[in-house]
């Protein structure tokens, strides 16, 4: 009945089936067998009304196996079956004590006495009690002779007849197991030897298909001189629970062996944080023994760092109390030795609801790398800052003495000047501007190396960016007979930058490419497309090329790599420094060149959609409505919105979509100090700020704006590609009254303009 309750498989229900049917005729035969002793009558009564009892309890558990219940039902009628089983067993030895003693006292009356016994023990059988024995014997002189009964449920078990097993002496030894066979005779002899009542032994024994274990009972019935006069056994099938028990002790074995080769230490907690088993790793790990702290808490401060005890206690409750499945911390434990190992610790719970599991590595030397490494991530950063500080000063002490030079240079400039003193005076602020120019480059270098250059990155108009450079170049073309071309068709378009970083980059490269370049040559601006999305911006000339062995020298901070670099303005910083600035927009700058022919340097960036197209995009479903108040007729604008800002393609993409309010007039300044100017003079409702703008940063312009009392009062949205949390956040704290990001979201800016309208319609009411 066990192995079905555990597996639902029919083949375990042959012993409670056959006591179903059986089971009746076997309480009548003992009753019949004590009906002339009453005291041994009230026995049967009650073994029948046990028998009547287990049986219900056991037919309910068939029913429930069959239901395929949870199994956590069936612990119920276990128990009662348990009880039922032990009261059972307990009359049936009052019983076989009974009739021992009545064989003591009266031999004549043995053979009953005997049959009473083999009675009760057959209904043993019947109940499946002790696990189902399933044959019974009766030997007149000892199992190792010859067998003078045998049951009929013996042969059925066997396979052997009455004849085979009655009729050969020494039969039952001939067919143990060779290695079982003398251990069995000396316990038997040892047994009779002592005068005991009885012997209990698990052997092999063949039976037709091979060997089987039986768990075997001889009781022994002893004569007034202490002499052997009979015995009984009895014997049960024992090979299933045998194979499971060998199963148990075989993974239990692999177990122990995964646990005493882990590298890591393997605990048991119970529900109070107590430790019960731990694997010898704790020792090497550690340096205790395995055992020495069984029993005590794991979660206390002797065993645990003061500053991790919390967090320790926190997570493996959690895990105890089933609001995590697991959990895994960090901890420092004491070794032995008084100094602390880190050990990082994951929890599991156990099957049982009390238990936890942990497993803890020594994580201690690579707590140790990575706390140097935070050592070295901070002394780091703070160098980074000392040389960012340190750079800022320096920037400020040079540029000072270089604007008091620059601008008295200017002064002398406007004064009546011989030749000379004009020609030295060229010298004077051709090499300030060329100071001024190192300056900026090394602190662009820096702020990128620092990662604290801050990019705009949006779609950038390329023809209008390379239209402009090359305008700028192009008098250095003139002066040195280089023929300029560019930009070509296919610059018409939109990539993804920072514009004024892009332009910087160009003009590098142009300027590099008249520098560089032999008198009369040429040097051209073209655009390709190229695969993944990109567009290559290329600058070509036809100079004298770069020799192999100085290539990997070009993109090197100051190095110059021209055949006659000293007569060649220069810095050793243009190349370097547009190689970083084109990666930090997400592109590259390569170079490819032939020497006595020329060079070609280009930048590929991703392309982007026009912000324009974005717009209409999100315009083909309609604008967003316009409010009830801006649909009534008026004379004249009647909001004015300001917006500073130098990419001329997100000022006509504001412009156009804010031409969906007929109502709105719109001022743009694509200079910083222009808008500041405008905003005092017209005074607009709305200012929209861009925070990446040339000469003076956007948060300057909003200081300015607010510290001005003209100004101080006018609502300012930025409008900017920086979408950096921590930045829109603290604008918004500060008091710009929104935070618009490219790409611009249009349904977004409209309605800001309208409940800016809104807030004037309001206002006006009053």
């Amino acid at each position: 009945m066990t192995g079905y309750v555990l597996t639902g498989e029919r083949r375990y229900l042959t012993s409670y089936e056959n006591a179903r049917r059986e089971l009746p005729e076997a309480v009548v035969e003992l009753g019949g067998l004590v009906s002339d002793n009453p005291g041994q009558v009230d026995h049967v009564e009650r073994v029948r009304a046990l028998v009547d009892q287990r049986a219900g309890i056991l037919e309910a558990l068939v029913a429930n196996v069959r239901a395929n219940r949870p199994a956590a039902t069936r612990v119920e009628l276990l128990d009662q079956n348990k009880e039922t089983g032990d009261a059972l067993i307990g009359r049936l030895q009052a019983m076989e004590d009974t009739e021992q003693r009545l064989l003591s006292a009266r031999q004549a009356e043995a053979r009953r006495a005997r049959t009473l016994a083999l009675g009760a023990i057959g209904l043993s059988v019947l109940l499946g009690i002790a696990g189902g024995i399933a044959a019974v014997l009766l030997f007149t002189s000892g199992v190792t002779r010859r067998a003078a009964r045998l049951e009929q449920n013996a042969e059925r078990l066997f396979g052997y007849t009455q004849a085979q097993v009655l009729g050969t002496p020494g039969f039952w030894t001939a067919q143990l197991h060779p290695e079982d066979r003398e251990r069995f005779t000396a316990m038997l002899e040892r047994a009779i030897a002592e005068r005991a009542p009885q012997l209990e032994q698990e052997y092999r024994f063949l039976l037709q298909g091979g060997y089987r274990w039986l768990y075997g009972v001889t009781r022994f019935v002893y004569d007034d001189d202490g002499a052997l006069a009979d015995t009984l056994s009895y014997a049960m099938d024992v090979t299933e629970r045998r194979r499971a028990d060998d199963a148990i002790r075989e993974r239990e074995a692999t177990l122990q062996a995964v646990i005493k080769a882990s590298p890591d230490i393997i605990t048991i907690l119970d529900a109070g944080g107590r430790m019960r088993p731990v694997s010898p790793a704790a020792e090497r790990i550690l340096g205790r023994p395995p055992d020495e702290r069984v029993g005590r808490s794991a979660l206390s401060s002797e065993f645990v760092h003061p500053d991790d005890l919390k967090q320790f206690r926190e997570t493996q409750r959690r895990v105890l109390t089933g609001q995590d499945e697991s959990a895994e911390v960090r901890v420092r434990v004491r070794h032995a030795e008084g100094h602390w190992v880190t050990l990082e610790a994951h929890s599991r719970p156990l099957a049982a609801p009390d238990g936890l599991l942990v497993v803890s590595r020594d994580v201690t030397g690579q707590a140790a790398l990575e706390e140097d490494l935070r050592l070295a991530k901070l002394a780091a950063e703070q160098a980074n800052e000392a040389k960012s500080e340190y750079l800022s000063r320096m920037s400020h002490e040079l540029r000072t003495p270089l604007n008091a030079i620059l601008g008295f240079a200017k002064l002398l400039d406007l004064d009546d000047l011989g030749d000379e003193q004009r020609d030295n005076l060229g010298h004077i602020m051709s090499g300030a501007r060329h100071l001024l120019s190192l300056i900026n480059e090394v602190l662009d270098i820096a702020a990128i190396e620092a990662g604290r250059l801050t990019l705009s990155l949006e779609p950038v108009a390329l023809a209008d960016v390379a239209a402009e450079t090359v305008s700028l170049i192009r008098p250095l073309a003139d002066q040195h007979h280089i023929v300029l071309a560019g930009p070509s068709l296919a610059c018409t378009t939109h990539v993804l930058g920072d514009r004024q970083r892009l332009k910087q980059v160009l003009l590098n490269l142009l300027s590099n490419a008249v520098k560089y370049n032999r008198e009369g040559g040429s040097v051209r601006l073209d655009c390709e497309p190229v695969p993944e999305g990109r567009l290559r911006i290329k600058v070509t000339d036809t100079g004298l090329g770069i020799p192999p062995e100085a290539i990997g020298r070009l993109f090197v901070p100051f190095e110059r790599v021209a055949s006659q670099p000293s007569a060649i303005e220069g810095t050793g910083l243009g190349l370097p420094l547009s190689k970083r600035l084109a990666e930090a927009m997400g592109g590259n700058l390569e170079v490819s060149t032939t020497v006595g022919q020329g060079s070609s340097f280009w930048i590929e960036l991703p392309l982007a959609e026009a912000p324009v197209q974005q717009a209409e995009r999100q315009l083909d479903g309609g604008p967003a409505p316009v409010p009830a108040a801006e649909q009534a007729d008026r004379t004249g604008p009647d909001l004015t919105v300001l917006y500073i800002e130098d990419n001329l393609s997100n000022l006509q993409l504001v412009e156009r979509v804010l031409g969906h309010r007929p109502g709105v007039r719109l001022i743009s300044a694509m200079r910083p100090q222009l808008g500041l100017d405008l905003a005092g003079q017209h005074h607009p409702d709305l200012i929209l700020l861009d925070l990446h703008l040339p000469d003076m940063p956007g948060e300057a312009v909003l200081r300015r704006l607010w510290s001005s009392p003209a100004t101080a009062d006018i609502p300012v949205a930025i409008l900017s590609a920086d979408a950096r949390p921590a930045l829109i956040e603290r604008l918004l704290g500060e008091g710009v009254r929104g935070f618009l990001t490219k790409p611009l979201d249009v349904k977004e800016l409209l309605g800001l303009v309208d409940g800016i309208a809104a807030e004037r319609e309001r206002a006006a009411a009053r």
